[in-house]
């Protein structure tokens, strides 16, 4: 099983993962959308295993989307995957949204992509953006 945890506080992530999917963070000061992927095996795959931590200042119009691997992993009646690169390009395309539009927007830009397909798989996301 995956699991990725991130503490939000005020001025700061600290951020951990058990397997994929990565984490993806855009930086507003550098405009641009990292994928973290940290590194560590699925949660109980070994007793007492250690797991890494990153951490990254958190300013205002940041945006920190974690997810499950079914979104980048849908495929769609061509058996086409939708991605993770597309993912990653979503984002950027919608900095200037709200973590709320960006949700709906990306939740429609799949349903457009499965084009009626239900995914194998869970699609689950959450969305944050720094206000100030």
């Amino acid at each position: 099983m995956s699991l990725a945890i991130t503490e939000i506080k005020k001025d700061q992530l600290v951020m951990s993962a058990a397997a994929m999917p990565p984490i993806y963070f855009y930086d507003a000061k550098k405009k641009e959308c990292e994928e973290i992927l940290i590194q560590g095996i699925p949660l109980g795959g070994l007793k007492n295993e250690t797991y890494h931590i990153v951490v990254k200042d958190f300013n205002k119009n940041d945006i920190i989307v974690m997810l499950s691997d079914g979104l980048p992993e849908a495929i769609n009646k061509n058996n086409e995957m939708y991605d993770y690169e597309r993912l990653r390009e979503f984002i950027l395309k919608n900095i200037s949204k709200s973590a709320d539009e960006i949700k709906d927007l990306l939740l429609n830009e799949l349903n457009k992509w499965m084009d009626g397909v239900i995914p194998d798989d869970d699609v689950t996301f959450v969305v944050v953006k720094k206000k100030t």
